[in-house]
């Protein structure tokens, strides 16, 4: 059974035996500062899941803006770099655009080399998270 870990305004944490799901959505209202300061924000929860409570991360982008700017990319790296210290699996699920699965592979390549992956395919990633 999930249990909320934490929400914000475009995301949404969920710890379900041991394995961290995160789902982040796009919001339409709000400008690309106001998204970077969200990424920013989930820097601290991805931290603590890592040192603690998650043995895996599942980082559902699907529903995110399929382009991210420079400052969000940098957020979403110091995510990723939180479990690859802790030598947690990380499974980052993309939608069907090219532009983000080309961008969040060289994220993961960059900052989560041993422990990431990036999958299109859910099923595929919850396997790499257990």
């Amino acid at each position: 059974m999930s249990s909320v870990y934490a929400e914000g305004g475009n995301y949404r944490i969920e710890l379900d035996e041991g394995i961290a799901r995160c789902v982040v959505w796009r919001r339409p209202d709000v400008d690309g500062q106001t998204g970077a300061a969200w990424a920013k924000e989930k820097i601290s929860h991805f931290k603590a899941l890592a040192r603690g409570p998650a043995r895996a991360l599942v980082f559902d982008l699907r529903q995110a803006p399929p382009v991210t700017g420079p400052k969000t990319q940098e957020a979403l790296g110091q995510m990723l770099e939180s479990f690859e210290r802790a030598r947690r699996p990380v499974a980052v699920l993309v939608g069907d655009h090219a532009v983000q699965k080309l961008q969040l592979q060289r994220v993961v390549a960059d900052c989560c080399p041993n422990v990431g992956a990036v999958f299109s395919d859910e099923a595929a990633a919850d396997r790499h998270a257990r």
